[in-house]
């Protein structure tokens, strides 16, 4: 059985607190100037006993200018009381109330008429016509209204009655990890730091250390009470007090959350889905001064419209945020509720491309099309762990629910993949590609790992070398070794090109085997001519000796002969042979040795060289 936290709503002085009080004993106004003022300035927090349970009731304040506490209170609420007085009727804050209750998605609860004892049947029946009007066409036009004395007593125990009987009929939900918004924080005399909050998500046990998000701090619970009862597992849906201890106290405070480690996003940019109240939508495109709220802290925000009700929700700071997640979106000035909000991506993509691509598939909300959403969007794969997130289910659920659709995801060294994620990944992988292309048009190829340290630094080694033999064998890359471009590229040069290219290669041709050094060279030539420089380099058409001197390849293979016959006409090969018979100096034919040793064409045997056996014989 899941647990259970009700919560009321309603407009300032209609009786909310007394309420509560007649219905559990407990007085909720803590604060001696809610008790001096007689009106709830924060959220206050009782309890119902119930089959051995606690049910946990939060009390919000009613007064416009506290209406971020009441937002802090309502979160995470599962049925609502809403309160409307029989000597006033429905007043403003009893429709932003409504109007908020409805956006955050809370559809369970009652109608509760108070101070019932204060005036007459007619004027009951007005106010009953008056809450009418209000729900018409609303998902609480078919709550009970009750109507209620907090000082006689009326209608109480009816009221008990139907919260048990909607506690009873709560089913249970597939739990996620544990969550809990701060909304207070206090030092106990001789206990420590507490924090206090609604539980969400699910059981927290005293043993599991919790990460402050966004901080990223961890801390130990020391110990755990709700309802004034210490307990080593808190239960979800219910109000709980933690002591934690933890080397960055200091961090604690309303608003921010705590989770166990890596189990949330913390994120400032959503995609999300606003539900703007009705003559509002305008507002939402022509106003950029906003604050939207969720948990229990605010924020101030812009919106960046993608398209229809969708939007980019950018907020001044992290918080911890999850898929599904509702908040609430107001207008700074003048102050009014403009809508709801719903998190349909909590770490979108970057760019407004991808954004718009995003929308269009989050706009169906099954298991299968989120599991394509997300493949789409890890093209190097994810991994369990971001699966959790992704879909905000715990991976045995996942693994179950998986089963049930029949669907088995595709490893790839320590990595999933969906079939959407690796057709995606083939379309990034030659969308990189081409950027490298664009980068450096003037080259025939690029070396793999150029790519990999560009794009796919987070990518295992298995995991790279796979997707790159998926893509030789489906077409869309020539890979060979090390080099890799896309498939059946090929360079054509532009006729200024050829002519620069035809240009360095009479400069390093005209000389003979007495070659400019490669700096030289460079230092002669502007930078498109530098360009094609490098590409004559990689495409072996200038071959390097060493660091100084590079050859042309045709050339290359004359001093190649050269030498191979010089071997085979003589035992050895000396520096003062190749002199006599190239007129070289020892400036080139020191580095031209060393090279055909470092290729294999000869062999250096104590001052002197001699051909390899492969070029002896051949």
């Amino acid at each position: 059985m899941s647990r259970f936290v009700v919560g009321t709503a309603g407009h300032i002085d209609h009786g909310k607190t007394t309420l509560i009080r007649a219905l559990t004993g407990i007085p909720t106004d803590r604060l001696a100037e809610e008790q001096k003022r007689g009106i709830s300035i924060v959220s206050g927090y009782a309890f119902l006993d119930y089959k051995g349970e606690k049910i946990s009731i939060v009390d919000v304040p009613g007064h416009e200018r506290f209406i971020k506490n009441m937002l802090s209170g309502v979160s995470g609420i599962d049925l609502v009381l809403l309160v409307v007085a029989a000597d006033e009727g429905v007043m403003p804050q009893t429709r932003e109330h409504l109007d908020i209750i409805r956006l955050l998605g809370i559809d369970r609860g009652l109608i509760v008429m108070t101070k019932c004892d204060l005036v007459d049947d007619e004027m009951i029946e007005m106010v009953e016509m008056d809450i009418e009007d209000l729900v018409e066409g609303t998902t609480y036009e078919n709550f009970p209204i009750y109507k209620v004395s907090g000082k006689t007593g009326q209608g109480l125990d009816e009221i008990k009655d139907y919260i048990f009987s909607q506690y009873d009929e709560s089913l249970d939900i597939k739990p996620y990890y544990p969550r809990l918004y701060i909304d207070r924080v206090f030092k106990g005399k001789g206990i420590g730091d507490i924090v206090t909050g609604t539980l969400e998500g699910a059981d927290l046990s005293i043993q599991k250390p919790l990460c402050l998000y966004p901080f990223n701090e961890e801390f130990r619970i020391r110990s755990i009470e709700s309802h004034g009862e210490s307990t080593d597992m808190a239960q979800s849906h219910s109000r709980v007090a933690l002591v934690l201890q933890g080397d960055k106290k200091e961090l604690l405070e309303p608003g921010l959350a705590l989770a166990p480690k890596n189990k949330y996003h913390d994120s400032r940019s959503l995609i999300v889905e606003i539900e703007s109240l009705e003559g509002l939508e305008e507002r939402l495109l022509i106003n950029d001064s906003f604050k939207a709220y969720f948990g229990s802290d605010e924020f101030f925000a812009r919106l960046h419209h993608i398209e229809e009700n969708y939007y980019e929700l950018e907020l001044d700071r992290a918080t911890l945020a999850f898929y599904g997640q509702r908040g609430i979106l107001r207008q700074m000035s003048p102050v009014i509720t403009l809508g709801g909000i719903k998190v349909l991506d909590s770490r979108p993509l970057l760019g407004k491309k991808n954004k718009l691509r995003s929308v269009k598939q989050l706009r169906d909300r099954d298991f299968i099309s989120r599991l394509n959403y997300i493949g789409w969007k890890y093209p190097l794969g994810f991994t369990m762990e971001d699966l959790e997130k992704e879909m905000v289910l715990r991976e045995d659920f996942l693994k179950e629910t998986l089963e049930k659709h029949g669907i088995n995801l595709v490893v790839q060294g320590n990595r999933y993949f969906t079939k959407s994620s690796l057709i995606r990944q083939q379309e990034e992988l030659i969308e990189n590609l081409q950027e490298l292309v664009e980068d450096d048009p003037i080259k025939e190829y690029w070396d793999k790992e150029v790519l990999r340290s560009r794009f796919y630094k987070t990518m295992d080694r298995e995991g790279y070398e796979r997707m790159l033999v998926k893509a030789q064998e489906e077409k869309s890359i020539d890979l060979d070794g090390r080099k890799i471009k896309p498939h059946g590229f090929k360079l054509l040069l532009s006729p200024d090109q050829e002519k620069a290219k035809a240009k360095i290669l009479e400069i390093f041709t005209k000389d003979g085997y007495e070659l400019p050094s490669f700096n030289e060279v460079k230092s002669k030539l502007n930078p498109e001519e530098g360009a094609i420089l490098e590409y004559l380099i990689q495409k072996s058409d200038l071959i390097s000796i060493n660091s100084e001197f590079f050859m042309e390849k045709e050339m290359l293979s004359c001093l190649k002969n050269d030498i191979i016959k010089l071997g085979k006409g003589n035992k050895t090969i000396e520096i003062a042979q190749v002199r006599d018979e190239l007129g070289l100096t020892r400036k080139y034919i020191v580095p031209y040795l060393e090279y055909f040793d470092r290729i294999g064409v000869t062999e250096r045997v104590d001052k002197v060289r001699i051909l390899t056996k492969e070029y002896k014989n051949g």
